[in-house]
């Protein structure tokens, strides 16, 4: 029986964290900021629903796009109880055939009046409400384009249903790959997409013997695997919230049956340190951010948002049970073995070190890049002066590594939007000082906090909060595995 399970994300660009926006800005019972109609809470465990993508669409043949329900002036409809895998993926088919048929009309009609979109091109990250992202894809309608989509897995509750799948978009030159998630909601107009995130643009690629560490109310936990497959398991854990996600949950995977991943027991060396550490239980764990008229509705049980409550609320370790939606497989570690990585071999560890003339040409370089003025560009097509990256963190941030052979420096910065439509950007590279010259080694998602490599030859795994930077054989960061805290609010 499987509890449900999302992959993990990865993520060339800078995976957006969880931030619990009901608890910040205050939402009330009736608040109307949110990007999709309220709805029933969930009162039975997520389904997920694995499923063959559609083919690839062969441009050359017609395409018939399915009626969609238009808004009509008519008495308010109950919101639709239970969401279907196959309506959701009804739905589905819809939006990819609009795509490839240049029926802007049709794509535009399913979205949620309320909604939220995050695009990413490169380096570059902007966030949208509805009118907004129509405008940004109306633009892209005016050409014939290519839309396809693999792995695609389908996880619904009774008020809402996740799509996680790799798109493949063609349109002229341009070709972008990378794992994509809408959320649809149920509303009285049928079921609409509320949220949609580009989650990554480049493919993903297996790192199985280096592994990021994450302390879970007050353990820690090795990530072992990106999924959580098939396995009898224990009773359902309540573990909370915590940074990046609202609601946590394990459940013990059965001594009993064959270990998934084949860690339980295994010795890792962890980092910073080295120290040597094994696997003691391995755990189905799950993170997740619903909806926030979801959330309200569970703790005051208020499932129509009149201010009245209409359903028992849901209690505490009810919450964290349905909350939670996007899972992994990772093993317990002694509280003695503390870290942030975790290697199944001895690695090298690469120390920081003060050089502030290093500092000052790493920062020149950052500044004539490519995609800095790039996005310099698009932030002063908004009207805004100066440079988007000498603000709103205050400066361009360097840290460099030496393992006492060689240097790696990466630099930075990051403007982190205010609300839907605002300029966003975050552009982290990756210099190798090289003689004289600092040599581009790529990029990554933020500025690392540990660097180590897997032996003396290679250039080092970064580390940044939870997500890891590896270089490719040719010494290129071009992937970044990240953690998937199963985050499905509105982010404005």
């Amino acid at each position: 029986m499987k509890w449900s399970g999302n992959a993990l994300a990865s993520d060339m660009d800078n995976r957006i964290p969880a931030w619990p926006l009901m608890f910040a800005f205050g939402f009330g019972v009736a608040a109307s900021a949110a990007c999709g109609a309220p709805s029933t809470p969930a009162l039975a465990p997520s389904i997920v629903t694995p499923v063959t993508a559609p083919p690839a669409p062969n441009a050359t043949s017609p395409s018939v796009s399915p009626p969609v329900n238009s808004p009509v002036n008519s008495p308010a409809r109950p919101v639709v109880a239970t969401v279907d895998a196959a309506a959701v993926r009804a739905l589905f088919d819809r939006w990819l055939a609009a795509q490839n048929a240049g029926t802007f009309d049709v794509y535009s009609s399913l979205y949620a009046e309320r909604f939220n979109g995050t695009k990413r091109v490169g380096r570059v990250a902007r966030t949208y409400d509805r009118k907004g992202w129509l405008a940004d894809r109306g633009r892209m309608f005016t050409a014939p384009m290519q839309v396809t989509a693999a792995n695609l897995e389908i996880t619904t509750s009774s008020q809402s249903a996740t799509v996680t799948f790799t798109q493949t978009y063609a349109q002229k030159s341009f070709r972008d790959v990378g794992t994509k998630q809408l959320v649809v909601l149920a509303t009285p107009d049928g079921l609409k997409i509320t949220r949609e995130e580009m989650m990554a643009s480049a493919p993903a690629v297996a790192v199985d013997d280096v592994m990021p560490v994450l302390k879970v109310a007050g353990e820690y936990y090795i990530a072992l695997s990106d999924t959580a497959p098939d396995a009898p398991a224990g009773a359902f854990e309540s573990l909370g919230g915590g940074q990046g996600y609202d609601y946590s949950g394990r459940r013990k995977v059965s001594l009993t049956a064959a270990d998934p991943t084949g860690r339980r027991g295994q010795e890792f060396f962890m980092y910073p340190g080295g120290a040597r550490c094994k696997v003691s239980d391995v755990y189905d764990i799950a993170f997740g951010t619903p909806h926030f008229m979801t959330s309200q509705a569970w703790r005051t049980g208020d499932t129509d948002g009149d201010g009245v409550a209409d359903e028992k609320p849901l209690a505490e370790a009810e919450q964290n049970e349905q909350g939670v939606n996007a899972h992994m497989l990772a093993g317990t570690v002694d509280k003695t073995c503390a870290g942030e990585l975790a290697l199944v071999s001895p690695g090298v560890e690469w120390t920081t070190v003060v050089d502030a003339g290093l500092e000052k040409r790493a920062v020149r370089a950052f500044a004539a890049d490519a995609s800095v003025k790039d996005a310099q560009e698009k932030f002063a097509a908004e009207g805004k002066t100066g440079t988007w990256y000498e603000q709103n963190t205050g400066d361009v941030n360097a840290v460099i590594f030496s393992d006492g052979r060689r240097k790696l420096v990466v630099v930075g910065a990051a403007w982190q939007s205010g609300g839907c439509g605002d300029f966003s950007a975050t552009i982290y590279l990756v210099y190798e000082v090289v003689g004289t010259r600092l040599l581009p080694r790529g990029e990554t998602v933020g500025l690392p906090s540990l660097a180590v490599a897997t032996d003396a030859k290679r250039l080092p795994v970064l580390v940044i909060d939870t997500s890891l930077s590896s270089p490719d054989a040719s010494g290129s960061y071009e992937y970044t595995r990240t953690i998937d805290w199963g985050y499905q609010d509105c982010p404005c």
